[in-house]
């Protein structure tokens, strides 16, 4: 009962430091997002967060960081609901803050008829793709999830050294 007279008065700050201050609006609509993604509001914390995503992601400097662990929260809170669709589209545009990972990844199983060596990836990286392969598993696209899990099984886990670098 606290949360939902809480969360309104929160709204209205929001209303306010909208209008004057960009930096206290930001750190504000923060906070009333993790309120509501801790309470299980999850179409309040959704409308709030992909504002963030959105405000992150056309700021003059794009702040990776902050664009990828948004997309994270954002994407386990549309699978709860089972929107999927939302989730995956979420993960690609953070995916898409690692060109070098998939184009070496593409390349390293590539058969050119002579042993690759494995790429390590970025943990992030890794965390990412295994978060898109649960997407596909969780809506039944079960060919699209085994693909993105082999590709990760042929390379080497974050922060793991092969056998040659010993």
């Amino acid at each position: 009962m606290k949360y939902k007279y809480a969360v309104l008065a929160f709204e209205g700050a929001l209303k306010i430091f909208s209008v004057s201050d960009d930096d206290e609006y930001g750190s504000l609509l923060s906070v009333v997002a993790k309120c509501a993604h801790t309470e299980n509001d999850l179409r309040r914390a959704i409308d709030m967060y992909s504002e963030i995503f959105n405000r992150y992601k056309n700021r003059e400097k794009n702040r990776m960081n902050e664009i990828i662990y948004v997309s994270e929260i954002l994407c386990s809170m549309y699978m709860d609901i089972g929107d999927f669709d939302s989730a995956k589209q979420y993960l690609i545009t953070a995916l898409k803050y690692f060109p070098s990972q998939d184009s070496e990844a593409n390349s390293a199983s590539s058969s050119s008829g002579r042993p690759q060596k494995r790429k390590t990836y970025d943990p992030t990286y890794f965390k990412l793709k295994i978060m898109l392969a649960q997407v596909f598993l969780s809506s039944y696209q079960f060919e699209l999830g085994l693909k993105q899990l082999e590709t990760l099984m042929n390379q080497n886990p974050p922060c793991g050294k092969s056998e040659s670098d010993n």
